[in-house]
């Protein structure tokens, strides 16, 4: 074995990824996978260099403005978090990373694009719960005192059961 996979391969293996990956060469994409075109909601004609950066750059954020000056160079970039509007005008959370790779013997960027916001939606959801809960918590006038049930040791306490030691 050569250690080396064949174009057939390389297609084969990250058209059956659930991440959306995209390869860039001399400034333009030589090679996507159907999953970039379902994250990014874009049929094949617009999976272009050009409209995948007008999505990274739209991001409010530096990351994204980032991301795009290093993918128009040819360059890695760190991993990134960019809020995007997809092909079909849906919002999306993606982290996108980069790697170079040589494809015989020319360096390319091989880029990697993971739809995470049904994760962050629900990281997002947890959190509100989370803080509604406190404030509950904290307004209950009883003293309340949760302890670890393995070593009673105190994890929490209501405001008026602060009160009670000041």
């Amino acid at each position: 074995m050569s250690g080396s996979i064949t174009r057939d391969e390389y297609r084969a293996v990250l058209d059956n990824v659930g991440d959306g990956v995209f390869v860039v060469a001399r400034g333009r994409i030589v090679y996507y996978n159907h999953p970039l075109l379902n994250i990014l909601e874009l049929e094949p004609q617009q999976a272009t260099l050009k409209r995948i950066c007008d999505m990274f750059a739209g991001a409010e954020k530096a990351p994204g403005r980032e991301v795009v000056k290093r993918l128009a160079d040819t360059e890695p970039f760190d991993p990134a978090r960019i809020e995007i509007i997809t092909g079909k005008g849906h919002g999306k959370t993606v982290d996108v990373s980069s790697h170079s790779i040589a494809v015989r013997k020319t360096p390319v960027l091989q880029v990697i694009v993971k739809d995470r916001t049904r994760e962050y939606s629900v990281e997002t959801e947890f959190d509100n719960a989370t803080t509604l809960f406190n404030s509950v918590f904290d307004a209950i006038d009883e003293a309340i005192f949760v302890l670890d049930e393995s070593d009673f040791t105190l994890r929490n306490f209501s405001l008026s059961a602060g009160r009670m030691f000041k």
